[in-house]
């Protein structure tokens, strides 16, 4: 049975494959965080291009970059993402964090 969120919110966390939290690769970091703080997961997806205050990144047939933008997604409740952007407010220096209200989210596992 599909178990609904308590006020379901997205947040996406724009950052650069290259960049590093703690020493330790940005997205393995998150992804660590996001499992430590009990929420229901996230997806990253790695970009081909993007521009920001950093410049502009894309990969090039012939050439590959090394640093392409990435996004980690991560819906859950509102309470349960606002610790986990908390914890990137007072950690990361670099990216980018939006919040996104959603009308309705289900858990289709249960």
């Amino acid at each position: 049975m599909a178990r609904g969120f308590r006020e379901p919110v997205k947040m996406k966390l724009y950052l650069l494959e290259g960049d590093r939290i703690e020493g330790v690769p940005a997205v393995d970091w998150v992804l660590e965080k996001v499992r430590e703080l009990g929420l229901r997961g996230a997806t990253v997806h790695r970009c081909f291009a993007g521009c920001g205050r950093r410049g502009r990144s894309e990969a090039r047939i012939l050439r590959r970059s090394t640093n392409l933008p990435v996004v980690v997604e991560v819906v859950d409740e509102r309470e349960k993402v606002e610790r986990l952007v908390r914890l990137l407010r007072r950690k990361v220096d670099v990216g980018l964090v939006t919040l996104e209200r959603l009308e309705e989210a289900y858990d289709l596992e249960g």
